[in-house]
């Protein structure tokens, strides 16, 4: 299991609530399915990944994420685990490329990370109320 991975899992006391906005992450990167650049070499990467951030950043804010501060909100720093999963995602063992992990599509990054987040789902078993 990918490191970024483990590091969403092994966060301790997060609350069911900062757990179901996940949800709300991956339906962002479903509906990018759709729309998001199958070109390589960074073409439309700033497009797909400004939603995708723009959300995470918002649940960092909103769970507590302060000057990089995680002492004692695990909510926080579950969604610093996520950010974090979404910025290495082109070293996902979920990517599939053609071309160099780095300069791979915004749609392949899309698709691994749908993956990504469907293993931290499944083995945190979060179930989607009110996300």
């Amino acid at each position: 299991m990918d490191y970024p991975i483990q590091k969403c899992l092994s966060v301790k006391g997060v609350s069911d609530k900062a757990y179901s906005k996940i949800f709300g992450l991956l339906k962002i990167l479903q509906l990018s399915s759709l729309s998001a650049s199958k070109e390589t070499h960074y073409e439309g990467l700033n497009e797909w990944e400004d939603p995708i951030y723009g959300y995470v950043h918002k649940m960092l804010h909103k769970f507590g994420f302060h000057n990089g501060k995680l002492h004692q909100k695990p909510d926080s720093e579950f969604w610093w685990t996520i950010h974090n999963l979404v910025t290495d995602i082109c070293y996902s063992s979920s990517l599939d490329t053609k071309v160099s992990s780095h300069h791979s599509s915004a749609w392949e990054r899309n698709e691994a990370l749908i993956k990504d987040l469907n293993i931290i789902i499944t083995e945190l078993k979060i179930k989607e109320h009110g996300a």
